[in-house]
């Protein structure tokens, strides 16, 4: 998984370091099919809320299960 996950890092930080125009639309579909259009920004901006929201979702059920989850603030990381 960690290898899987520094591939991805290393995916964003490639389209990171190769777009300047954050305001252009992307035409997609989502997992249902649906047409959708969205700005890069916005994406991004969703892409980090989101894993936030799952982050929520894994330290509650750890906490139900009596293990005490790791921090998941970005600044703690941030600090390394």
């Amino acid at each position: 998984m960690r290898q899987q996950a520094e591939q991805v890092h290393n995916r964003y930080i490639g389209f990171i370091a190769s777009t300047d125009d954050y305001s252009a639309v992307l035409e997609y579909k989502n997992s249902r099919g649906d047409a959708w259009n969205s700005t890069y920004e916005d994406i991004l901006t969703h892409i980090a809320n989101h894993g936030t929201y799952h982050r929520g979702q894994i330290a509650s059920r750890l906490k139900e299960i009596g293990v005490q989850p790791p921090t998941t603030d970005y600044i703690a990381y941030s600090r390394l």
